[in-house]
């Protein structure tokens, strides 16, 4: 079943150390605060990282897309690491899906009382589109997005051992 709000969770454990697994994505993640501009050539990713965890966001440059943000928690584990991450969109994009998809669905559902008592006109048709296309619009673009944030982890742990992957 696929969830309403786009989203995903992924878990690697490794057998590196939270400090050793905190500074391998640090390495691979620009700062926030840096302009787009200036950012170092190889990094894909900006945002902060921290011995629990990290929130760091791919950086689109030359297209608008959906970007994910990563939510990670680094726990330790017996056996190393684990690495919870949680990739969901960015909050101003939710806001922005939330103010197109309602007011939409509102009128949809408003015109379709009317159709549905009066019989004529269906002008439910173009609001219920509109929406259509706003939650497709979101929801497919998330998607490779949040396939290319799971490779990018995946890509950060490859050299070292990996003890489980699990993705929900």
């Amino acid at each position: 079943m696929y969830p309403l709000v786009p989203y995903k969770h992924i878990s690697i454990h490794t057998a590196l150390s939270v400090e050793k697994s905190g500074a391998l994505v640090s390495g691979k993640v620009a700062d926030p605060q840096t302009p787009i501009d200036r950012l170092p050539a190889g990094k894909e990713y900006k945002g902060t990282v921290s011995l629990e965890g990290f929130q760091i966001q791919k950086i689109v440059r030359d297209r608008w897309a959906s970007r994910p943000m990563l939510y990670g928690r680094f726990s330790p584990t017996a056996r190393g690491t684990m690495l919870n991450v949680h990739v969901t969109l960015q909050p101003v994009e939710i806001v922005f899906w939330a103010v197109w998809c309602f007011p939409l669905l509102a009128v949809t559902l408003i015109s379709l009382g009317n159709f549905a008592t009066m019989g004529r006109d269906a002008f439910f048709l173009i609001p219920l589109g509109m929406l259509a296309f706003g939650y497709l619009f979101v929801f497919f673009t998330f998607g490779p997005q949040a396939n290319e944030a799971e490779q990018f982890l995946k890509s950060i742990f490859a050299e070292h051992e990996i003890i489980e992957q699990t993705r929900r």
